[in-house]
């Protein structure tokens, strides 16, 4: 790592996702950072950065805001991705160190139901402050 390097967070989260089974075991591999063009496949978790900035500390780390849209192809497999989400935001308690990114703590600051309003696809939304740095 550089100094001033930023991590590539939503890429982190993306990771981490992927590697805890209680996510896997409901969507596979889909996990995907930005809405996917062609014809998804479903369950999927979506993660979009909403918002975020560099800590004022002397570490380049970063504080992001991140939604995480968990699909179901009903309301209980989106209700069971979401909680599985949870859990693992909930695992962070110590440092764990993923796609070169070093996630502090992932703390999740509202799960809102928003089923997609052309199709009323079953979704939650989950959002979540992270603060990382990269490795």
């Amino acid at each position: 790592m550089a100094e001033g390097d930023f991590p590539d967070t939503e890429a982190g989260i993306v990771a981490l996702l992927k590697n805890y089974s209680q996510v896997t075991n409901i969507v596979g591999t889909s996990v995907l950072f930005g809405v996917p063009r062609n014809n998804p496949s479903f369950p999927l978790i979506v993660v979009r950065r909403l918002t975020g900035g560099e800590d004022t500390s002397d570490a380049p780390l970063d504080q992001a805001v991140l939604n995480i849209d968990c699909w179901g192809r009903s309301k209980l497999e989106a209700s069971n991705l979401v909680n599985a989400v949870r859990s693992v935001f909930f695992g962070v308690r110590s440092p764990v160190e993923i796609a070169g990114v070093r996630i502090y703590v992932a703390t999740v600051d509202s799960v809102v139901w928003q089923p997609d309003p052309e199709d009323d696809r079953p979704r939650y939304v989950l959002t979540t402050r992270v603060t990382s740095a990269a490795v």
